[in-house]
């Protein structure tokens, strides 16, 4: 019998240890789960304990390997390795699509299209097509579906679009659709209906459950997460080239294009989340995203041993941590700096940025200006004026406004404010209005992300990092265990 009270703390995996040994024989992580609940092994106020037990049986096999004290089955179902039981083959990862969506579109879409007719879907995607071919502008999907939809095509993309918050724009549905079919998340009922199947629903009612783990990895957006925390923070151009190697190891992904656009998606679907940060043109890996690599036992170098990798992940966390302070540095002595100093600060950071011809203006008679320069804008120069307002409160809409009516004396084409605070939920607005000249607001948030882009205020510095190789130490082949020793 299981005793009905555990001697001290269990872990999901050792009351699965249990379950399976008094058992002596495979079951599935349910059956599993509902009998550690029964004989009191577990103690859980979790909504779902049977998905948190077989996510951390699935993290043991991962991480351990032929070590771990589990091998699974089948999907769902399974044993202890001292069985001598034949594991269930690793699935191979994939990356099958190259623009993939957000989950929260994909959720949208799987939400939109359950119980309606795939004829509904089928004509929109038909209509879209047939837009595309006239060159329609579909970044204001509230415009175009009114306008030049109608009929079921209409009522379709209407759905996806307010059923997802206003995040799946209609015009790219068929990445979704694409997704959802190739991984089972919704099928087509012999009435011609749409449904999702129950991996569908699983994955809309848990968001971190073993169906979106399962996406992440087919899908390569695990891997991706795992070269961020790894090399990060780093352009995509910098992480493109271990992408590359992964895609020609585990993916078809062949031409530099696809595999370009292959990873901008999936850190776009990992940005969503919250697991990696863009900082200007950087991606760095979050504490979600280094907390969901250890939880899924995701290699960050896919020859290390458990070992190294938990010295890996403390280094990221350290190094993370020791970023933050320097931008926290960064930001507290910008908002400390004197207002002629500022501007010169923003003129050395428009010069690195690419600028040229940059100048600050003389205090006297700059009419609200205090930097000017010019950039290429494709093969054309054109001139820019930047306000500089080092301040405590958000620059208000009277600023723009004040900036848009000096565009003129100074012949210039495009102009910019850069703060140390924010900007009023007004002067937001009013910087794309219709039938005027667009201004480029710059916070002190995206401030500091410049200037750590393009290092100014910090230095890098290189330290070396100690690898175990245990090569050295490793017995002779046809040596056995004893052998060789010196006698006494």
């Amino acid at each position: 019998m299981i005793p009905a009270t555990p001697t001290g703390p269990t872990t999901f995996a050792e009351a699965a240890r249990t379950v399976l040994t008094q058992a002596g024989a495979p079951l599935h992580y349910r059956d599993i789960t509902q009998r550690a609940l029964s004989a009191g092994l577990l103690q859980t106020t979790g909504a779902t304990p049977a998905e948190t037990l077989n996510a951390r049986v699935a993290v043991d096999i991962q991480r351990h390997g032929e070590k771990s004290m589990f091998v699974r089955l089948k999907p769902g179902v399974f044993g202890l390795a001292a069985w001598g039981l034949q594991p269930e083959p690793a699935p191979e990862l994939s990356a099958r699509g190259t623009h993939l969506p957000t989950w929260t579109a994909l959720r949208g879409f799987l939400t939109a299209v359950d119980g309606k007719p795939r004829e509904n879907l089928t004509a929109l995607r038909v209509a879209i097509r047939a837009l595309r071919g006239e060159g329609k502008d579909f970044t204001q999907p509230d415009a175009w579906l009114h306008k030049e939809l109608d009929g079921e095509a209409k009522a379709m993309g209407l759905a996806l679009w307010t059923v997802s918050g206003k995040t799946l724009n209609p015009r790219y549905v068929a990445e979704c659709a694409s997704l959802a079919s190739r991984c089972d998340l919704v099928e087509e009922g012999d009435d011609g209906v749409l449904r999702c199947t129950p991996s569908g629903k699983g994955f809309l009612s848990e968001p971190q459950g073993l169906v979106t783990r399962h996406l992440d990895a087919a899908e390569g957006v695990a891997r991706v997460l795992a070269l961020v925390a790894q090399f990060g923070p780093a352009r995509a151009g910098e992480l493109l080239g271990p992408y590359t190697e992964w895609c020609a190891k585990q993916t078809g992904l062949r031409s530099e294009a696809t595999v370009r656009v292959s990873l901008g998606s999936r850190l776009g679907n990992l940005a969503e989340r919250g697991l990696v940060l863009r900082n200007g043109q950087a991606y760095g890996v979050t504490p979600a995203g280094l907390s969901w690599l250890e939880q899924e036992a995701q290699a960050l170098v896919e020859d290390d041993s458990p070992e190294d990798q938990d010295e890996l992940f403390e280094l990221i966390r350290e190094i993370n941590e020791q970023q933050q302070r320097i931008r926290e540095r960064i930001r507290a002595a910008v908002s400390s700096m004197h207002h002629t100093a500022f501007e010169h600060l923003i003129k050395r950071l428009l010069d690195a940025m690419g600028y040229f011809d940059v100048e600050v203006t003389p205090p006297s008679g700059d009419r609200g200006i205090d930097v000017v320069g010019r950039i290429k804008v494709g093969i054309t120069p054109v001139t820019e004026v930047i306000q500089a307002k080092r301040q405590q409160g958000n620059v208000g809409r009277p600023v723009l406004d004040a900036l848009r009516g000096s565009l003129h004396r100074w012949s210039a084409q495009r102009g910019t404010i850069i703060t140390t605070a924010s900007f009023s939920k007004g002067a937001r607005d009013a910087a794309f209005e219709k039938g005027t000249y667009a201004l480029q607001l710059i916070d002190g948030e995206e401030l500091v992300n410049l200037l750590v882009q393009h290092q100014i205020g910090l230095k890098e510095q290189a330290v070396k990092l100690w690898r175990f190789d245990p090569e050295p130490f490793a017995s002779p082949s046809g040596v056995g265990a004893g052998e060789g020793q010196d006698d006494e």
